[in-house]
């Protein structure tokens, strides 16, 4: 059974994150289960954010935890990243990176300001890189 109000959202997430990105991009490309959270006890956006950072350190993805729930709370203070139809795309810049991140989190209905008002149940998270300096070169 879906869960989601879309269903090629259905259709996406069951691909068993088969979800191939450019690499020219410099995406990490996602072929296995382990960047797909699945979790059903959260009440607050901060608690995804913790979820996160963790299963991503799990992972052998050089972060600070604290760092990413941190930025990720800082940017939803500028603005919220939620949308319609559920989903929601958190996003920052963190140190540590070398490689942009994505973690699909499925979630039970979860209150996340978002332009149609509807709970969110569909958390697509980017973190990229910060970039510390930035070179200048004159030719």
């Amino acid at each position: 059974m879906c869960l989601f109000k879309a269903s090629f959202i259905c259709n996406i997430i069951e691909l068993k994150a088969s979800l191939i990105i450019k690499h020219n991009l410099g995406v990490k490309m996602l072929t296995s289960l382990e960047y797909i959270l699945n979790i059903d006890s959260v009440s607050k956006r901060n608690e995804v954010f913790t979820a996160i950072a963790t299963n991503l350190s799990k992972n052998g993805v050089d972060v600070n935890t604290d760092e990413v729930v941190s930025k990720l709370i800082e940017r939803e203070e500028m603005s919220s990243t939620g949308f319609e139809a559920g989903i929601a795309i958190p996003h920052a810049k963190v140190t540590g990176l070398d490689k942009p991140m994505i973690t699909v989190v499925r979630t039970n209905d979860l209150y996340w300001p978002s332009m149609g008002g509807e709970p969110t149940n569909l958390i697509i998270n980017i973190l990229s890189q910060l970039m510390v300096a930035m070179i200048t070169y004159k030719f």
